[in-house]
Order: C-alpha cells, then sequence, then structure tokens
C-alpha cells in the first residue's frame, strides 16, 4: 500500500490529503466514513467524481422508488415518502461514498500496473481516469433541466 502513494495521489490529484486520509483509515477498517458532499449532492457528487456506474445504480434506484412509490403510497403521504425516501438515499450515499471511491481509485491502479510498467505512465493513466469531471457534471445538469423544461412546457400545453 505505501509503494502505492504516489499512484493513489494521482488518482486523487487536488483532493489527495483528504483522500488519503480517507484511505489510511478505510485500510485499519474504519470503512465507512460519512462524506457530507455526496449525502448533500448524492448523484452529482458521483458523476463530478468520475463514478458514472454508481451513479447510473443510484439514477435507477431513485426510478425504482419512484415507481414504488407512485404504486404503493397513498397520494396523502406521498410527500412525507418522497422525504423520507431522499433522506435516506442521501444517507446512504453519504456513508458509501467514500468507500466507493477509494474502491474505485484501488481498482484504477490495478488496471494502471496491469497495462503500464513505467510508474509515469501508470500516473499519467491515473490522473486521466481519476480526479473530477466537470464536463460531465455539466452535461448532467443540462440533461436535468431539459428534462424538466420539457415536463413543465408540456403540462401548459395540457398534454
Amino acid at each position: 500500500m505505501t509503494e502505492d502513494i504516489e499512484l493513489y495521489e494521482a488518482f486523487f490529484q487536488k483532493s489527495k490529503s483528504y483522500y488519503l486520509d480517507k484511505l489510511m483509515r478505510f485500510n485499519t477498517g474504519q470503512e465507512y466514513r460519512f462524506n457530507f458532499f455526496a449525502f448533500l449532492f448524492g448523484l452529482f457528487w458521483f458523476v463530478y467524481r468520475k463514478m458514472y456506474v454508481e451513479a447510473f445504480i443510484i439514477i435507477a434506484f431513485i426510478i425504482i422508488e419512484g415507481l414504488v412509490e407512485e404504486l404503493v403510497v397513498p397520494e396523502s403521504l406521498s410527500k412525507v415518502a418522497n422525504i423520507i425516501a431522499t433522506l435516506a438515499i442521501s444517507t446512504i450515499t453519504g456513508f458509501l461514498g467514500n468507500n466507493l471511491y477509494i474502491r474505485k481509485a484501488h481498482r484504477t491502479i490495478i488496471e494502471a500496473k496491469e497495462k503500464f510498467q513505467d510508474m509515469e505512465a501508470q500516473k499519467t493513466f491515473l490522473a486521466k481516469k481519476g480526479g473530477v469531471s466537470f464536463i460531465v457534471l455539466i452535461a448532467l445538469f443540462l440533461l436535468i433541466f431539459g428534462v424538466v423544461f420539457y415536463n413543465k412546457y408540456q403540462a401548459g400545453m395540457g398534454h
């Protein structure tokens, strides 16, 4: 693990001090450290951290939760159920965020070592795969804004 610190630093980039601390705690058995930003921003935090598979799973979970809520929960309780579900999802993402991000870093480091023998090539690979992505985050915001705008427009048109 200590020989991989430079590789983790390359993956974590600007947030390396924060995540190296979480990595050390993770390696000593303190796996679930709460991440306030993952709690607060949920899906957007996962996309920002380039955790696209996890983000897709969250989207699927939210859709399934919404369908179950629509089919099972009486309309009089739907707002309360929605608040409870949102808090539950946010709490789960808050507790799992760091854990999943560190696991992704570990998998990506293994992949870098398998693909490249040279440490500098590994670091370059990790710098591309790690860090954050504003482009995909902005695209997600635009997509959600578009869907909301379209739905409001359709509702205004009487459809």
